[in-house]
Formats: C-alpha cells, sequence, structure tokens
C-alpha cells in the first residue's frame, strides 16, 4: 500500500448519504489512467458528507509491485473518486508519505 495525503471535494450528484464506518474504500481513477482501489481513513468514526471539501485527508493506495509509483503519486497529481463507475468527488495529492 502507498500513502498519501490528498485535499478532496465531494459531490452530492448521485450519492446523499454521507460516509461513515472506520475506512472507505472507493477507486481512484489518477489522469494517467491509473485506477487504483484506495483506502480514506476515517479517524473517531467521523461522517464524510458530500458537497463539501476535506483538507489533507490520509488515503492509502493499493498497487501492484511493479508500478512505477514514484512517477505516478507526486505532489500536485489529481485524481477522481468514484463508486464503481459513478464519480462522486475529486482528489489532489499534497504530500506523498510512501510505502506502507
Amino acid at each position: 500500500m502507498f500513502i498519501i495525503k490528498a485535499n478532496i471535494q465531494f459531490i452530492d450528484k448521485y450519492r446523499q448519504s454521507a460516509i461513515r464506518g472506520n475506512t472507505y474504500r472507493p477507486l481512484l481513477y489518477f489522469d494517467n489512467y491509473v485506477i487504483r482501489s484506495g483506502l480514506i481513513f476515517i479517524d473517531n468514526n467521523e461522517l464524510l458528507h458530500m458537497d463539501k471539501s476535506y483538507n489533507n485527508r490520509l488515503i492509502g493506495i493499493y498497487f501492484y509491485k511493479d508500478l512505477d509509483y514514484i512517477n505516478i503519486f507526486k505532489v500536485g497529481e489529481t485524481f477522481e473518486i468514484k463508486e464503481g463507475t459513478v464519480l462522486i468527488g475529486f482528489g489532489e495529492i499534497t504530500e506523498v508519505i510512501g510505502e506502507a
């Protein structure tokens, strides 16, 4: 797993309910068309509300070992957050922490 921090913005076009629980596992679509399963850590059972922004949110990204992640995951890289094929938000990497 690769760990980053990102600013994320959820939109409420399709999903009306808040995200709850200890973790949230959406798909992350990066500009270079790399699609990865993500893991957004939710602290203290916090609710992530739609149509809100969250700064410096800790995100884990699952990837294959042969992936050139150093050139893909970098500060300023943008990505889409999806549930299946439905777009529910956007993100921008603010800090690259590294492999966990």
